[in-house]
């Protein structure tokens, strides 16, 4: 029997996307190959239909500027919420595929779904999932591997907000109901700060309510198996199904020493989190350096604009930064091949990448922050390099200067590069998951 699945994304072309949509867009074609009907769903102002490659595309109606702090930290939209149901009801899939955890795409969505007897696969696409900050770091600085809760959640969150450390511990220990009842509903400033304890509760709790309504929750890697089963999550629910790539090419082609500029090249969203800040940094810090810098920047709605205006007012101040508009997903490969190494100076946890997985279809090696996703893709010294102190612009400085001062070092992590696993390879899991939660399904309709 032929398995219809509702995709729901942050974002759908033709709107500007991340991983997280390309994932899915390459999903849904290799799962078509196995008779799997596919449709995605997505939030967006003005709502509408389409069908986009072959895969059917809703979009339902979401204003973001309805939104309260209440939605931001987890309530939902309920506009959304109810536009969603009505898609669902009319749609009637069997399984709904939840990629994105947003006050448009809340938890909400998936109770919904459950509501209706429709099974809830959840993949955990960015650590935005379970963190506020989006990043995974405590204070901005540390890798969180404590259990998420309210009070370490709310000084984090504090903390990056510039409040002082005595309010944070005040308000670290003060009881959410309590907080609740002097602020009310009031925002903005120190009242936002005071009622954190309670809007960090409702964000964990809404959290912990997904984890417990996804009848599979996926991972990428490792690193965020071992964060859901430190926080719970039944072994039984998690499944992980690391990223792949469409039609790899045969690669191994080995690039000769050269004598001249480094070509470093970074991709995705201009954001505070991906780090080209740190990498452009280094570049204008060291004019010595031999090297080249070209940044393709996907502009989004969550992106910073001053990360954007900062880049342009280095590469207008130095000839060797050069900022490019965003390279469609089926140029990646070839336009990658023209540089020596891909730069990922990410300041927050990765669960793919898939800009790794396409350098390595390209053969080309790649320089990231040691930091989840990335440390397990990468082979530090093999076929990659990965910088411990990923925030410290004079260690990504000692490690882009290696490439430099070592003309056969790219050239022997290129010959390394193994070809990454292919997306055909994931549809084939994916379909075997969505069996089994719709087996489940059937068991529970029949009361067995």
């Amino acid at each position: 029997m032929a398995v219809t699945v509702l995709h729901v994304t942050y974002t759908y072309p033709p709107a500007e996307g991340g991983g997280t949509e390309i994932y899915v867009a390459e999903l849904c074609r290799h799962l078509r190959d196995l008779g799997v009907h596919s449709i995605v769903a997505a939030p967006r102002r003005d709502p509408g239909e389409a069908v986009i490659d072959g895969t059917p595309v809703y979009w339902f109606a979401a204003d973001p500027a309805t939104q309260t702090i209440e939605t931001l930290y987890g309530a939902g939209d309920p506009a959304a919420s109810a536009a969603f149901s009505a898609l669902l009801h009319r749609i009637r899939p069997d399984v709904v595929h939840q990629h994105a955890v947003s006050p448009a795409c809340s938890v909400d969505l998936a109770r919904r779904a459950t509501d209706t007897g429709v099974p809830v696969v959840c993949t955990v696409h960015t650590p935005a999932v379970f963190c506020q900050q989006g990043s995974l770091l405590r204070w901005g600085r540390v890798p969180c591997d404590v259990a998420w809760a309210p009070a370490v959640c709310t000084d984090c969150v504090l903390h990056t907000r510039g409040a002082p450390a005595p309010a944070r511990a005040l308000l670290r220990w003060l009881p959410a109901r309590l907080t609740s009842t002097v602020t009310g509903t009031r925002q903005g400033g120190v009242w936002t700060a005071a009622r954190m304890p309670t809007l960090m509760t409702t964000r964990l709790g809404e959290v912990d309510a997904l984890f417990g309504l996804a009848a599979r929750t996926v991972t990428l890697g490792p690193w965020t198996t071992a964060l859901l089963r430190r926080n719970g999550v039944a072994d039984e629910r998690i499944v992980e199904v690391a990223h792949g790539t469409s039609t790899t090419p045969p690669i191994g082609k080995t690039r000769a020493s050269r004598t001249g500029p480094r070509r470093l090249v970074g991709l995705g969203r201009l954001d505070r989190t991906k780090g080209f800040a740190t990498a452009v940094a280094v570049v204008t810090a060291r004019p010595d350096l031999a090297v080249t810098l070209d940044i393709f920047g996907l502009t989004t709605a969550v992106s910073a604009d001053d990360e954007r205006l900062a880049i342009e007012r280095a590469a207008a101040a130095d000839a060797r930064i050069r900022l490019h508009a965003a390279i469609p997903h089926n140029r990646v490969r070839e336009t990658l091949t023209d540089f020596d190494a891909v730069i990922v100076p990410s300041q927050a946890f990765e669960t793919g990448p898939l800009v790794v997985l396409e350098a390595f279809a390209a053969g080309v090696p790649v320089i990231g922050s040691r930091l989840g996703g990335l440390a397990e893709k990468i082979r530090h010294d093999v076929d990659g390099l990965l910088v411990d102190r990923f925030a410290d612009v004079d260690a990504w400085a000692a490690t882009i200067a290696r490439c430099v001062d070592e003309p056969d070092l790219l050239p022997r992590l290129a010959a390394a590069v193994r070809p990454p696993r292919a997306m055909t390879d994931v549809a084939r899991e994916m379909h075997a998951i969505y069996a089994a939660v719709t087996r489940g399904a059937a068991r529970k309709d029949r009361g067995a």
